[in-house]
């Protein structure tokens, strides 16, 4: 829901915006302006006719402005008059802002731009046409952003209602910016002041900031109280209300927005009166003086509904009464209320609630996009020639990193290629020694063909190891471990050993029997490296086939030698 104490009436704006005394931004008295200009001709009791006498006779004062510029200020003026006197929106203010902002366009002058777009989003804005609002206020913002632009008319207002909209449609941050910037325009101890640090900590308490929410609300409080402002000294205590309610206080939040209605209704500022009534309705409901809440929020319902363009705080009133007659059981209260929402649901959903919002942050954001690539082409086009090399300089590095990364993709995927080739001959080379094998039924000589094979498999597995060991990259570790499997499969297996045994044992049974009756005890690893060497292997050869070094099996030799004496040097010959 939409900050209410934020959005005030054009009858306040005015107000607000029209006496020098309250606006830092009008000139000295010798120096008649269209600052001074503007604060004269808003006053708000003038009817049409007055009006157009008064804008005149002070039109005559100004020397030193053309009468387009003169023409699209009283079409602002003259549309405020007609959106003042209707308090609503209406076909002849809009028709006369159109036609303002198109002569500022003609003149393109930033400061008169800058306003008359302002002056034409708020209107909107007031009357919670916030979409319509939304390509007006850009515009301005896409000014008060450029550090080149100086705001000389009227800079105090365009700052704070450029605030106000930003800060409802949920960009917090900018409206709280945008107030800072507002507030050195600002006279000390004045309306104006006090009216801009309390926005700035409204819009702390919707970003949730409490802590710096109640630091500015207070001083405005305070400074509401000492140059007498009543109203924002009730809304102050209203914003603290709903400090001191998140915090757990209900009794002191209780007491401020009682003080806040009070003097709302003594001044007939029904909206901000409303306003607190709403939140003091839900204070009562979370403390269950059900009688209180429902006396309540029916007053806050009745003036919302009075208005239409305040569906969205009708909508809230009525979902109280709905608690209200759910929590009493009140059944023909409940019906009603739920045919009342039914009701008021879609036309909120179009004037202020979530979809136009969710509308509004995404329009938002494509606009902000294009306006952002509008300054960029704008720098381009102002920078200089060494600007230009830089740039180019820049994209040619850039060109030059692309190129080296598809290069290197390409010299990746080219090494990936040959090892995947590589792999698959060499596991094509291990099948075909195995295919070989079988077809010679296991022969010793074919155990021998076959191992010597394997032998060279496997120095090419090593080199191929030795080579990925190299390199620390995340793809040369994977080659590293797809290597290792391969290397781990071409060492003798269980299975392989078994047939080989059983092949030896029928070629050569004597010299088996041989080995097993001179060297009692014989382990099955020494038995292998014996049976291995009578097939003519070398000890890089055996070694590679039982997967271990050379120089165990150097030392395996030697232990036998040494355990069996010269009985075993006949095996070793």
């Amino acid at each position: 829901m939409f900050l209410p104490r934020l959005l005030p009436s054009i009858y306040t704006i005015l107000i607000l915006m029209v006496f020098p005394s309250l606006y830092l931004g009008a000139k000295p008295a010798d120096s008649f302006t269209l600052d001074s200009l503007i604060n004269k001709a808003r006053q708000p009791h003038h009817d049409l006719a007055s009006f157009e006498r008064t804008f005149q006779n002070l039109a005559q004062k100004i020397t030193q402005q053309t009468p387009k510029t003169l023409d699209i200020i009283h079409k602002v003026l003259l549309a405020e008059k007609y959106a003042y006197q209707y308090d609503a929106k209406n076909n002849q203010s809009t028709q006369l802002f159109e036609e303002a902002i198109a002569l500022a366009e003609e003149t393109k002058d930033k400061n008169l731009i800058a306003w008359a777009n302002n002056s034409f989003g708020f209107y909107y804005y007031s009357y919670s046409q916030l979409t319509k609002a939304l390509p007006l206020f850009l515009k301005v913002s896409n000014i008060l952003d450029d550090p080149q632009t100086e705001l000389l008319i009227q800079p105090c207002e365009v700052y704070v209602k450029s605030a106000y909209y930003f800060g409802n449609i949920d960009d917090p941050q900018r409206a709280i910016t945008y107030l800072s910037k507002a507030l050195p325009y600002a006279p000390l101890n004045t309306n104006t002041e006090a009216t801009i640090r309390y926005a700035i900590g409204a819009y702390y308490l919707q970003e949730n900031d409490l802590d710096h929410a109640e630091k500015h609300l207070i001083e405005a409080k305070d400074l509401s109280l000492k140059i007498q402002d009543e109203l924002r000294y009730a809304k102050a205590l209203g914003d603290l209300a709903s400090i001191y309610e998140k915090r757990g206080l209900n009794e002191l939040a209780e007491t401020m927005l009682l003080e806040d209605i009070e003097i709302s209704e003594r001044l007939d500022e029904q909206r901000n009166k409303m306003y607190a009534e709403i939140q003091l309705a839900k204070i009562y409901l979370k403390t269950n003086k059900i009688t209180e809440a429902s006396t309540t929020i029916h007053k806050a319902y009745t003036f919302a509904k009075s208005k239409s363009y305040l569906k969205g705080y009708e909508q809230e009133s009525i979902e109280i009464k709905l608690q209200i007659a759910q929590l009493t059981g009140n059944e023909k209260d409940e019906l009603h209320a739920l045919r009342e929402l039914n009701i008021l649901k879609p036309q909120v959903s179009i004037a202020d609630g979530e979809n136009a919002l969710s509308k509004i942050n995404w329009e938002l954001q494509k606009k902000e996009v294009i306006t952002q690539l509008e300054i960029e082409k704008a720098k381009v086009e102002r920078a200089t020639i060494i600007r230009l090399s830089w740039t180019a300089i820049s994209l040619l590095l850039i060109v030059v990193v692309i190129l080296l990364f598809f290069t290197y993709r390409r010299k990746l995927k080219l090494q990936t290629s040959e090892f995947n080739r590589k792999v698959l001959s060499i596991q094509m080379d291990k099948l075909n020694s195995e295919k070989k094998l079988k077809e010679t039924n296991n022969s010793l000589a074919s155990f021998k063909l076959f191992l010597q094979e394997r032998n060279l498999q496997i120095q090419n597995l090593e080199k191929e190891l030795s080579s990925a060991k190299k390199s620390n990259a995340i793809r040369g570790q994977a080659h590293h471990y797809t290597l290792s499997k391969l290397l781990d499969s071409h060492l003798m297996t269980d299975d392989n050993w078994a047939r080989f045994k059983t092949s030896f044992e029928e070629e050569l049974p004597s010299y088996y029997q041989l080995v097993i009756n001179s060297l009692p005890d014989l382990t099955e690893s020494n038995l292998r490296i014996l049976l291995l060497t009578k097939l003519g292997l070398n000890n890089t050869q055996i070694a590679h086939t039982l997967g271990v070094t050379v120089d165990a099996i150097k030392k395996a030799k030697q232990r036998l030698r040494k355990k069996y004496g010269p009985i075993s040097h006949q095996f070793f010959q």
